[in-house]
């Protein structure tokens, strides 16, 4: 205990007392920790707004079908009857926190002259922005409390040449095989930044479209939003035993397969990026310590020569790498948090040639700097090991020759 202790001293003055290779050295650590945190902030970001903008303004966490609707040639004849006990039987089940019914149905949206094919959805506005929160940001709760109201995807209006206030009509066919029209009034367009949803998107109320299909009473699924996103499979385990066998529930993941695998891919690219730059830090941090150690062969020498032994050789010149860790990769990585802060404040926005840009708000935790702080220590640990070995094979003669 009492050598450990010395070895520590003898450390923390060599420090001290070499200012300018601590600093090299520690430079590197706070650079390289920064860097990564940054990185690592734009990549939970990233993936959280993919997140937001898939189960907050279209899916919800949740959502519920009448077994076999997914697949059904004529969907429209596996409905929901929309009851009160059965919402009621739904909100009870754990980790629950509200619930929307909606029916989705292809209609087509005429202007008087020409007509349009128009993939709508129809829901009643307070319960669905109490599922899907961005969605009330993005549609601003234009349709309201009026069941002739209408949002329509820009492109779709723009091909119609339909402006705010206009009036068209809203075709579709029943289950039935009925047509059927009624007349809606356009409140304002709707920008998804994706081409085939502002081509096609039209949003009116439930109790128009319960009229329009000839469903009053029916929907076609429930959107459910929930607690904790993390919790979401044990959620959907326990629903699926509440509700039973004639209903299907799947998870957002299940439902929209193409952004659940662009999450995938995307966060393993961002993994990759974050560690590339990790080994590049990673590097710099190795080439560091051994110049670092090889300008001190003299002085490893003399110690030699006084009698220190090999072993407590490495252990002075590995502590001495464990110290500048820890504070310098401390420092670099709350400069990067500090970074992520403030760019927090407006995003980054990253434009697309098919979309509009994506702002993203970098998010880090304590956790992540722990992470990255605990990573530079190991790193630097291992970076000093070698040529800390390999001084200390040296003899006295050899080392004092540098």
């Amino acid at each position: 205990m009492r050598s450990a202790l010395v070895i520590l001293r003898i450390a923390s003055r060599n420090l001290w007392r070499q200012r300018r290779r601590t600093l090299l050295t520690g430079l590197a650590l706070s650079v390289g920790s920064g860097f990564v945190v940054f990185l690592a902030a734009i990549n939970v970001g990233f993936l959280q707004l993919l997140i937001e903008r898939t189960v907050d303004t279209k899916l919800g966490g949740l959502q519920v079908h009448k077994r076999g609707h997914l697949t059904a040639e004529e969907p429209l004849l596996f409905t929901i009857a929309d009851t009160e006990a059965l919402r009621q039987k739904i909100l009870a089940v754990p980790g629950v926190r509200a619930l929307s019914g909606r029916l989705v149905f292809e209609s087509l949206l005429n202007n008087g002259v020409s007509g349009s094919i128009a993939l709508s959805t129809a829901f009643t506005p307070k319960d669905e922005y109490a599922v899907c929160q961005k969605r009330a940001e993005t549609e601003g709760a234009r349709l309201g409390d009026d069941t002739d109201a209408a949002l329509i995807g820009t492109e779709l209006a723009k091909n119609l040449g339909l402006t705010s206030g206009a009036q068209a009509t809203l075709l579709a066919t029943t289950a039935a095989g009925q047509q059927n029209a009624y007349p809606v009034t356009m409140r304002g367009e709707i920008e998804a930044g994706l081409p085939l949803q502002d081509k096609t998107f039209c949003l009116v109320s439930l109790a128009l479209a319960q009229k329009l299909l000839r469903l009053e009473g029916h929907v076609t699924e429930y959107a459910i939003a929930l607690d904790d996103l993390d919790a979401l499979d044990a959620v959907a385990a326990r629903m699926r035993q509440a509700l039973g066998a004639e209903y299907e529930v799947h998870t957002w993941r299940e439902r929209d397969r193409v952004a659940s695998d662009a999450l995938a891919q995307t966060s393993i690219v961002l993994v990759i990026i974050v560690l590339i730059v990790a080994g590049l830090a990673a590097t710099a941090i190795v080439n560091t310590m051994m110049m670092s150690i090889h300008e001190r062969l003299r002085e490893i020498g003399t110690m030699l020569a006084l009698g220190l032994k090999r072993r407590q050789i490495v252990a002075l010149l590995v502590v001495e790498a464990a110290l500048v860790a820890i504070a310098f990769a401390a420092v670099g990585a709350l400069l990067g948090g500090a970074v992520c802060a403030w760019i927090a404040e407006t995003g980054i926005a990253f434009a697309s040639p098919d979309s509009k840009a994506l702002v993203v708000f970098p998010l880090t935790t304590p956790q992540h700097l722990l992470f990255v702080v605990i990573g530079a220590w190991l790193t630097t640990l291992v970076a000093a090991l070698y040529p800390s070995y390999k001084a200390s094979l040296l003899t006295p003669v050899e080392a004092l020759r540098g």
